[in-house]
């Protein structure tokens, strides 16, 4: 599991920079400035606290019993966290050499409660 940081977190990132800026101007602002580096700090701790702590995401593959060679075929994924939370994620599916893949890396949004499908492509290649 990779933890990266969302937009949201970036542009506060960002702002809290431009605070750095300013408060290098403005002496004043420093104690503001290291106030809310602080509460930024304990908001993203939290945040990955959580993460890290929730429980997994089940995924089920469903693939036909037979799968040709040369030709693509759908695979079928369903994800569904443990957890009633929605999120968004990027799939990434695996295969091995002997196959190429279409429609990844995917991303999909799982709302809140529910479960979200997604379809990619196999293709076998011939040897």
């Amino acid at each position: 599991m990779s933890i990266r940081p969302s937009p949201l977190t970036l542009r506060l990132l960002g702002l809290w920079l431009a605070g750095a800026i300013a408060a290098s101007w403005w002496p004043a602002l420093t104690p503001l400035w290291i106030a809310s580096g602080a509460a930024l700090l304990a908001c993203m701790l939290v945040d990955a606290l959580l993460l890290v702590r929730s429980a997994g995401v089940d995924v089920e593959r469903t693939v036909a019993p037979s799968i040709a060679v040369g030709v693509w075929s759908p695979v079928a994924l369903r994800i569904r966290p443990a957890w009633r939370r929605g999120f968004r994620a990027e799939i990434f599916d695996d295969a091995p050499s002997s196959m190429s893949l279409r429609g990844q890396p995917r991303a999909v949004r799982v709302p809140q409660g529910d479960a979200s499908a997604m379809e990619i492509r196999y293709h076998v290649l011939p040897t």
